[in-house]
């Protein structure tokens, strides 16, 4: 990240240091001591307006630790627009100790069968949730269904959904792999195939171990369609979600002629090569200050999708690799897009 760190970074992070600094001097202790001795609601107000001062949109929570005995989330409460701040906090946390660890995203709960959770005064254990899924493309619909749902109204009952299902999946998982989700009053049909929160959890990993590739990084999608323009050929990652580098806030299109083309339009074998030694160059250095999600082919022309880090010097970066491009015009857009909307064209 150094290599593209600015002087003058455009998305404050200062709220984010400054907890760090509290953290490290008071925070940490004075919070796990008023944890462990149950009376948690003495630092509620300093570490929520510590939380605010990061972004006024956050939300935190303690829970149990995977390895260390606690873990303070700092999350964006499923609000892409707010991700990227919840990521620089994360980023600039101390390494976890016996004491704390962090995360950005509620974590699952080591047994999703075993607990419970209280929406308006309603107890729902865990165990009782029903869960039906159905593939859609990359990502599964869920409707979750619970005997005490029929105590919740419609606002309760998806409220009381989602939290099962973090508990279950973790926020991470619940983004990334899940497309619809409903909660439904009425139980499942006998004849209907359902499953429990764990056995959901199963779903969800075989989606996932289907969609990686033998590295453990995102398997690629080739697309193609019709312009008004003229035939377009795309390739994208999948998934192609913000969640995946909530922190890379802005969208980079860099938009390439290609002299060597066939009698179709499309590249040459040699415009082939050259755009892959460009792809090479463009993304050899960029590490986690920016990342190639997708890019599209048509006659003449291609278009790189790049996702950057705007509190770095990425976008220099590629604009400087591509003055080497010697096949045609070259023209650079940059524009702030949190959610990733510019390449939803290609969600799959």
């Amino acid at each position: 990240m150094g290599l593209f760190r600015r002087k003058v970074e455009p998305v404050p992070v200062g709220g984010a240091r400054a907890f760090w600094e509290w953290w490290a001097a008071e925070g940490a202790d004075r919070v796990a001591s008023a944890q462990s001795e149950g009376r948690l609601d003495e630092v509620v107000t300093a570490l929520s307006e510590r939380v605010q001062r990061v972004h006024a949109g956050l939300a935190w929570e303690i829970a149990a630790g995977q390895q260390a005995a606690r873990q303070l989330v700092v999350t964006a409460d499923g609000d892409p627009h707010l991700r990227r701040f919840a990521r620089r906090w994360l980023r600039l946390a101390p390494a976890a100790d016996d004491a704390w660890e962090y995360a950005d995203f509620r974590q699952p709960m080591p047994d999703p069968l075993g607990g419970s959770l209280e929406i308006d005064g309603v107890v729902i254990p865990t165990a009782e949730a029903r869960a039906a899924w159905t593939r859609r493309r990359n990502r599964l619909e869920v409707a979750i269904h619970h005997p005490a749902f029929a105590d919740l109204g419609e606002t309760g009952r998806t409220r009381a959904a989602f939290l099962l299902l973090d508990q279950a999946l973790g926020e991470y998982d619940v983004t990334l792999w899940l497309g619809k989700i409903t909660a439904r009053a009425q139980a499942f049909a006998a004849e209907q195939p359902s499953g429990n929160l764990l056995q959901l959890r199963g779903a969800v990993a075989d989606l996932r171990a289907e969609l990686t590739d033998e590295d453990g990084g995102p398997t690629w999608v080739l697309m193609s369609g019709e312009t008004p323009q003229g035939r377009v050929m795309a390739m994208a990652r999948v998934p192609l979600d913000q969640v995946v580098a909530p922190h890379l806030d802005e969208h980079l299109a860099l938009t390439v002629a290609v002299a060597d083309v066939d009698h179709t339009g499309f590249p040459s074998e040699n415009g082939l090569r050259q755009l892959r030694a460009l792809e090479d160059a463009l993304t050899e250095k960029l590490g986690n200050a920016g990342m190639l999600v997708a890019h599209e082919t048509s006659m003449g022309r291609r278009t790189f999708h790049f996702y950057i880090d705007s509190t770095t010097t990425a976008a220099d970066y590629i604009k400087k690799v591509s003055e080497g491009w010697r096949q045609g015009k070259v023209t650079i857009k940059v524009v702030t897009d949190p959610p990733w909307g510019a390449v939803s064209h290609m969600r799959t």
